[in-house]
């Protein structure tokens, strides 16, 4: 469940690096508001839908002639990628000696 408006788009990793060469024929992706409306949908590119805060489901089509194939597919991991309101600010350092001696931190990015 989104607890505010954020940014995001759906992919689904082990299709997407096969677009002609894929062993499947065809790959339809949705995205469901609580009341079972279509919010957006895509295939193969990834694009960014601006969404309200409430809860959202993802269902995949993907096509071929076998059975056992498509069985194969049911727990392949989807990719969510979100974009924060607000960047997330990180110190680092610039070796692995000066982390491992705690020098001082530059200052965040």
């Amino acid at each position: 469940a989104l607890k505010e408006a954020l940014e995001v788009s759906v992919q689904f990793p082990s299709l997407s690096t096969h677009l002609y060469e894929s062993p499947y024929e065809a790959q339809l992706w949705g995205l469901f508001d609580a009341n079972k409306r279509v919010v957006t949908y895509g295939d193969f590119y990834p694009s960014k839908q601006k969404l309200p805060p409430g809860d959202y489901e993802v269902r995949l089509q993907v096509r071929h002639d076998k059975v056992d194939l498509l069985k194969r597919l049911r727990h392949m991991p989807c990719q969510l990628h979100i974009t924060l309101p607000t960047p997330v600010k990180l110190s680092f350092h610039w070796t692995k000696s000066a982390a491992l001696l705690a020098a001082p931190k530059p200052k965040p990015c």
